[in-house]
């Protein structure tokens, strides 16, 4: 059986999300790749209550297994990729830009 790969992308990042990055990094620098591989499902998978996923159980533990298999450098790759996601110039707020009144 093949990877598999599922993609989503959203407009907002939740504010926690960006404590998630640092503490990864010394997570993977403690060799816990087990518990990066349970936040990571964690954190992707749809919490219940915001609607109906078929197959939620299933599909938590494929996504686990695929993540917990992964080697150190692949996952050192994953947490740099995360890392440099919110350092990206389209990532950071900006103000946002007045607009002129109509009259």
């Amino acid at each position: 059986m093949g990877p598999l790969m599922l993609v989503g992308m959203t407009r907002d990042l939740p504010e926690d999300y960006t404590d998630c990055v640092p503490h990864w990094m010394r997570m993977l620098a403690e060799g816990r790749g087990d518990e990066i591989a349970r936040e990571l499902v964690d954190r992707f998978m749809s919490p219940p209550g915001t609607g109906t996923v078929r197959r939620h159980a299933p599909v938590s533990r494929l996504l686990y297994r695929q993540f917990a298999e992964r080697s150190t450098e692949e996952v050192r790759r994953d947490v740099e990729h995360n890392r440099q996601l919110l350092t990206h110039d389209w990532c950071v707020p900006e103000p946002v830009p007045a607009v002129p009144a109509l009259v």
